[in-house]
């Protein structure tokens, strides 16, 4: 599907359409490009970070991903923190009061992030990848994003780290409702929406007609 739809659909009919990569964790570290620190970011330096507007991240919001147990890594040079990703291991919000949750054997890599003025170095194939062995230790295997399928820059930086689309996923808000629908692929890895308290009704036939025949549109680009 062409971006510009997929943004257009996103903005005005509220459908998010997902590409859903994975690939098994690596306890071996890749080493970082020369000059730069990879690192997990505790609540006091990354709260310290949070000041800096360019960086897009309220401190609100950093203090409740920290608060769900999820961890923070970052790629500084010079003690500047030029990009970071986070690592959840349960449910997590995602957006307009949807949550996302997988299999428990995965952790959802979410909310990527790099400079504008640093990008094209490759830093977040390296950022998504910097957490592989302290993930491991929390009990899980596995690495999964969900990146919208317009996206194509943070498509490529994942494919870079070494993980594989393993299907497609689309969530609909509608009348306060949130409707969604998984390719096969994205099952079995676990995937589900949902609000909380909130039981989610599945897409109607037809519902279910559009959101495939997008994501096989998609799977052409």
């Amino acid at each position: 599907m062409p971006p510009r739809l997929a943004r257009i659909l996103q903005r005005y009919f509220g459908l998010n359409l997902y590409r859903v990569l994975a690939r098994p964790l690596d306890p071996e570290p890749r080493a970082a490009a020369a000059g730069m620190r990879l690192a997990l970011l505790g609540e006091t330096e990354l709260l310290g970070h949070c000041r800096d507007a360019g960086l897009e991240l309220p401190a609100a919001s950093a203090r409740a991903s920290l608060a769900r147990g999820d961890l923070c890594v970052g790629a500084l040079e010079n003690d500047r923190l030029l990009g970071y990703a986070w690592f959840a291991f349960g449910a997590t919000p995602e957006s307009d009061g949807v949550w996302i949750d997988l299999d428990r054997r995965a952790t959802y890599s979410y909310r990527h992030f790099v400079r504008p003025e640093a990008r094209g170095r490759r830093i977040a194939a390296m950022l998504v990848t910097a957490a592989d062995a302290a993930c491991m230790q929390r009990g899980v295997s596995r690495y999964v994003t969900l990146i919208y399928t317009h996206n194509r820059a943070s498509i490529r930086a994942s494919l870079r780290s070494g993980a594989g689309s393993v299907g497609y996923a689309a969530c609909l808000r509608l009348f306060g409702r949130a409707l969604s629908w998984r390719s096969p692929g994205a099952r079995r890895e676990g995937l589900r929406f949902f609000r909380p308290q909130s039981n989610l009704s599945p897409f109607s036939f037809a519902m279910r007609r559009l959101a495939s025949m997008l994501a096989a549109t998609t799977s052409r680009n």
